[in-house]
């Protein structure tokens, strides 16, 4: 295995004004630890409580969204590891925080997950209050396990429509799998 240039990763990640970065399985205490060590950072940083707030729970959606997806489709142990491995990055520029996550899907589940993203960014302000209304009123989908409120919520909270990306995987292991990126800028 080549060595790992440390300087070099800090560099890249710096060059996009990445204030936090995490890459590897997602466990509920990790989720929990790293949410928590997102809203001290942003405090400390004098951010204003509803900046705070609002990257806090984009950060915590986001995480819980891909941890929720590994534990509803992962098969057996690897599956599911490749489907919890993921990355995460919260960076910034003058006026925006920049949420992103990314982690691989199975490319049977993308076109229902485009779609809904796709629906969700043609959306103004109000139209996504009136969905998020309107799915919080309705029942349940029988089998499932969320309100399915997350992405209209982390869409609703976003300064600009949910952007996402899609790339196909390099190795043989990860055939059938996608590599889908999700950014909210708040």
């Amino acid at each position: 295995m080549a060595s790992l240039d440390l300087l070099d990763l800090r560099d890249r990640l710096n060059d996009f004004n990445a204030l936090m970065s995490f890459n590897g399985p997602l466990s509920e205490s990790i989720i929990k630890d790293l949410g928590d060590a997102v809203r001290r950072y942003l405090e400390e940083e004098a951010a204003s409580r509803a900046t705070v707030m609002d990257v806090f729970s984009v950060f915590i959606e986001q995480t819980q969204n891909i941890r929720q997806y590994a534990t509803s489709r992962g098969g057996d142990d690897a599956e599911f590891w490749l489907l919890s491995s993921a990355i995460s990055v919260i960076s910034a520029n003058s006026s925006n925080y920049f949420v992103s996550s990314g982690n691989w899907v199975r490319e049977a589940d993308l076109p229902d997950l485009t779609a809904h993203l796709d629906r969700l960014r043609s959306l103004d302000g109000p139209g996504l209050k009136k969905l998020y209304k309107e799915v919080l009123r309705s029942p349940a989908a029988e089998g499932a396990t969320t309100a399915g409120l997350g992405l209209i919520d982390m869409a609703r909270k976003s300064s600009q429509p949910l952007s996402y990306s899609c790339r196909e995987p390099d190795r043989e292991s990860e055939r059938g799998y996608v590599f889908f990126s999700l950014q909210a800028t708040l």
